[in-house]
């Protein structure tokens, strides 16, 4: 860049490849009496912060680098001939390896029949939630199947708009067909499924250790309204694996589908994905997107003409303009809501005006269709579209609202559907439309914008049918500012930030092939299914990697056979242990038990963390403010003492536990526990 210092970022460039591992000769930049220090280490606190070398790749059969690297080198020799086609073979094998780097990173959703589910839950008690419009006919048909198979149903049908009150801790089953035969009306800000079975979802009390909500919808896969739904539950999967039922869904209604529905729903297969059809029943998977035969470069995307890209300069919306002004676009045009007035944009036209296109920046709000026309009409047809825009309001589905998901349906979902109405008359050869990993595979604390993100999927597929060139990208994080933070969070999911160019050209790659809906995203296949089923085995990795171990789920009983101070000792080891791995600490002993949890870095999501995975090792239901009604490790420690063995009330250490009205709160030789706990260390 032409503000950086030269050598300063050449340094810098060499650092990171140094921290990453890369042996790095630094002897010609030092003075010649130059010598290496130690770094500084403290008694008793020595940890290894620097990454070894990166060992070399090792060789198999079909890999020829080794072949490759003796040509390039000398040591097997060429004659004239062959060595003038040296050059161009190097660059045919490059692009095999750049192909096979993209590859690796594409994947799909996919559909499989499963055998029909055994109902091995017992029936107990359900609730039967349905809309006004008794949900396209399912409402008494899903009761009576039910009450037919021995469950205890209650049938209530509800306005999904009106709060609700308070579910009772009684029922073993939520079915909520508030998203079956929904309308997509522009009028309603948030789809009425996903309304409803938000406010289901927060109206099950934590007393209700057996209570699980299944979604029904139908034609998810096309209905963006629904989709919603969709996105919805494969975040509430991972916040509240006991909780969560999981989604289902339907055809039009009929008494063999609606058997096949209780089999789904009374049946522990795991399966929390499902769609039934007259065939049977279809589980959703992950795959990689499957080889062609075509190569990159059979069928070039080349951008010409009026390139418009909204979010334009934000982080995505600027790298994809850099892309498109580079590549031949004749005119990129960034919309924004600050449009010129947004940081950097006066940079950013000047850097694309340099590579030869016509620039135009406009302020626009995307979700407002007057706005979105006027901005068209003013720059006329346009050949692409990259829908870049989008806003987060992340926070867990216990702080959510209906509010909170209309911002972000808004600048994702619903622009999209104006940008699909406004331009149908236009000579599009792309309409790009930037999903999430969030929608289409799950994310803790992003509901919402999984929600909204999986709307876009279902556009994308509608639109497809009615021949509109639309592609459909779920991204997964990716590097640079303002795209990628909180590297070490993304590691220990097992995500790895991609390279900006690099995931252009993954994006070019899946143009080329023609295909409508792909999740890109940068994986460990060795870390990230042990993070993703951590605290609930889920199928729809299957395709991918091997399930995980199953954690050991007899830990009370474990515990049980233990001393009163050796349970105690071990319950703490365990919350110790757990308040490490969400934090990304690689040494629990580092820990301070007696320090809270909001000074060691806990935020609302890492508590639901926390909590998944106590929940899990102790084989308890647990709150999901646990982290804020018992405000550090040791406190939590006593407390699942209590609860797992009958109200033990030894001291587990002496020291301050909070502060009330100023004043400390301090365990002395006793244990000191508050009605309701404590929210946090200031109350």
């Amino acid at each position: 860049r032409r503000d950086a210092d030269e050598a300063v970022t050449f340094l810098g460039a060499l650092g990171a490849l140094h921290t990453a591992g890369v042996p790095v000769d630094w002897t010609p930049a030092l003075p010649a009496d130059a010598r290496p220090l130690d770094l500084p280490t403290y008694a008793f606190q020595r940890q290894r912060y620097w990454l070894p070398p990166r060992p070399a790749t090792p060789t198999t059969a079909d890999d020829d680098s080794g072949f490759w690297a003796a040509v390039e080198s000398g040591e097997i020799p060429l004659d004239d001939n062959l060595a003038a086609l040296l050059p161009a073979f190097t660059a045919w094998r490059q692009q095999q390896q750049d192909e096979a780097e993209l590859r690796r990173w594409c994947y799909r959703e996919t559909w499989t029949s499963v055998p029909r589910p055994d109902r091995t839950r017992r029936p107990g008690r359900w609730l039967v939630v349905s809309g006004n419009r008794d949900s396209g006919g399912w409402g008494d048909l899903a009761a009576t199947a039910l009450a037919a198979a021995g469950v205890d149903v209650t049938a209530l049908v509800v306005d999904p708009a009106s709060p609700l009150d308070p579910i009772g801790d009684d029922y073993d089953g939520v079915l909520s067909l508030l998203g079956v035969d929904g309308d997509d009306d522009p009028a309603t800000p948030v789809p009425t499924g996903l309304a409803g079975v938000l406010r289901l979802l927060q109206a099950i009390p934590d007393t209700a250790p057996h209570c699980r909500v299944w979604a029904a919808t139908t034609g998810a896969g096309e209905h963006p309204a629904a989709a919603t739904t969709s996105g919805f539950g494969r975040v509430a999967a991972l916040e509240h694996p006991t909780r969560w039922g999981g989604l289902v869904d339907l055809p039009a209604a009929g008494r063999a589908a609606a058997d096949r529905l209780v089999d789904v729903l009374l049946s522990d297969s795991g399966e929390d994905q499902v769609a039934i059809r007259t065939a049977g029943v279809l589980a959703r998977r992950l795959e990689r997107l499957p080889l062609t035969g075509r190569s990159v470069g059979d069928t070039p995307w080349t951008p010409h003409g009026t390139v418009l890209i909204t979010g334009g300069t934000g982080a995505l919306g600027a790298a994809v303009a850099r892309w498109v002004a580079q590549s031949g676009a004749d005119h990129v045009v960034l919309l924004s809501r600050r449009g010129p007035d947004a940081p950097g944009a006066a940079d950013l036209v000047r850097e694309l005006r340099e590579h030869g296109p016509q620039v135009t920046v406009l302020a626009c709000d995307v979700a407002d269709r007057e706005q979105v026309a006027d901005a068209l009409r003013t720059v006329g047809a346009v050949t692409a579209v990259f829908h870049a825009a989008g806003v987060l309001d992340d926070g867990v589905i216990e702080s959510l609202s209906p509010s909170r998901f209309e911002t972000v349906l808004a600048a994702k979902a619903h622009s999209a559907r104006l940008l699909d109405e406004l331009t149908r008359d236009h000579p599009l050869t792309a309409f790009v439309l930037f999903s999430s990993v969030a929608g289409a595979i799950g994310t803790p604390g992003q509901a919402n914008y999984a929600a909204a993100n999986a709307y876009l999927d279902a556009l994308g597929r509608r639109m497809r049918k009615a021949g509109r060139p639309a592609v459909v990208i779920s991204w997964g994080p990716w590097a640079g500012a303002g795209m990628a933070d909180g590297v070490r969070e993304l590691r220990r999911t097992g995500y790895t930030a991609l390279p900006p160019q690099r995931a252009l050209a993954a994006l070019r790659y899946v143009l080329e092939r023609g295909d409508t809906s792909v999740t890109i995203a940068d994986i460990d296949w060795e870390r990230f299914p042990t993070a993703f089923t951590a605290t609930r085995p889920s199928p729809l990795l299957s395709n991918l990697a091997a399930p995980p171990p199953a954690p050991d789920r007899r830990p009370a009983a474990e515990l049980g056979k233990l001393t009163p101070d050796g349970r105690r000792a071990r319950i703490t080891d365990l919350v110790r242990e757990h308040t490490a791995l969400v934090l990304g600490q690689t040494d629990p002993g580092r820990i301070d038990m007696e320090r809270p949890f909001k000074d060691l870095g806990f935020t609302s999501l890492s508590a639901v963390e926390l909590r998944n995975q106590l929940s899990t090792a102790v084989g308890e239901p647990l709150p999901a403010t646990l982290a804020f009604d018992y405000p550090s490790p040791v406190v939590l420690a006593g407390h699942l003492d209590e609860v797992l063995f009958g109200g033990s009330r030894s001291v587990v250490s002496d020291g301050v536990v909070g502060v009330v009205d100023g004043d400390p709160v301090v365990i002395v030789g006793m244990a000191c526990r508050f009605p309701g706990g404590v929210s946090s260390p200031g109350d």
